[in-house]
């Protein structure tokens, strides 16, 4: 119930369909349940060792970091050059203009018409490229 509030403020704000946006509204809760965790294992160590529950805490929010940067490079580059193509798409009239849209797999078109359907602001069919797009300026 605590998370219902983040949850439609973030459906609200960001309507797409990524992982990301699922456990995002959840960080806030995780936080304070992680901090509230450390405050209490802290508590119950003597002076010598209350600084290992933060240490530990540090080194696994860090692999945790490193972990989602190493896997989400290559997704990054990809989307940042299909949302090229599809910039160079909707941008030139239109797919018979561009020679790379005739070499795309029906996985890689369907992928395109949704970005064209975004940057043009229309609804597009399955696998679908424009044509004939007049460039608004």
């Amino acid at each position: 119930m605590c998370a219902c509030p983040f949850y439609f403020g973030l459906y609200a704000l960001w309507p797409f369909d990524q992982g990301v946006r699922f456990m995002f509204p959840l960080l806030p809760l995780l936080l304070i349940c992680a901090v509230r965790g450390l405050l209490i294992v802290s508590s119950r160590l003597g002076p010598a060792h209350r600084w290992m529950p933060a240490f530990y805490a540090a080194i696994f929010v860090n692999l945790a970091f490193c972990t989602y940067e190493v896997y989400k490079q290559p997704t990054h580059h990809q989307l940042t050059t299909e949302w090229n193509l599809a910039t160079k798409i909707c941008q030139s009239g239109g797919a018979s203009h561009v020679p790379e849209a005739s070499e795309l797999t029906k996985r890689q078109r369907y992928r395109m018409s949704l970005f064209c359907s975004f940057l043009l602001d229309r609804q597009l069919g399955f696998a679908e490229l424009p044509e004939n797009v007049e460039i608004k300026k």
